[in-house]
């Protein structure tokens, strides 16, 4: 069997472009991916600025890639049991609801863990759901090239994302 090629045409990446669902997926890449830039980023000087000692700051950032390991088994478990837009709803609505708690003047520790813990399970799960991709998009063998495309998107998104909240807290 011959191997399809591993570059992707013009006409088969203008196939992708066009489905309706190729936006929506961009956009979610997107939006999923700015708990990302506030975790590696600024949550340390957020605790810090919300009144955690540098000490316990530091162990919240540690808390994040447990969270994150975590939300890949979570989501992987959830894809093989219920359908993707529900996974999808479960693991990236409610870690959106910890942001809150970093909104509010000087959280509680105890109120801090679990609020990081969920952060980084939305990041773990993000990168779980590429599995149910097929189910929303199937141009053929051209999709893995695809979403290997979006890498470089992300990368401006941490970059610029990461500006803007450290001219936030500035």
């Amino acid at each position: 069997k011959e191997r399809p090629p591993l570059r992707m045409s013009k006409a088969e990446f203008l196939t992708i472009a066009r489905n309706p669902v190729f936006p929506m997926l961009m956009i979610g890449m997107l939006l999923v991916n700015v708990p990302q830039t506030f975790a590696s980023a600024q949550l340390k000087l957020v605790a810090l600025e919300r009144g955690v000692s540098d000490t316990g700051a530091t162990w919240l950032v540690s808390l994040y890639p447990l969270g994150s390991i975590a939300g890949r088994f979570l989501c992987g478990i959830g894809l093989d049991r219920m359908k993707s837009n529900i996974v999808a709803m479960i693991t990236l609505g409610i870690p959106a609801l910890s942001f809150i708690v970093f909104m509010i003047g000087a959280p509680p520790m105890w109120l801090l863990v679990p609020a990081v813990l969920l952060i980084g399970l939305a990041q773990g799960a993000e990168g779980g759901r590429f599995h149910a991709l097929g189910d929303l998009l199937d141009p053929g063998d051209v999709l893995p090239p695809a979403l290997a495309g979006t890498d470089a998107g992300q990368d401006l998104e941490h970059a610029l994302a990461a500006r803007a909240a450290g001219d936030a807290f500035a």
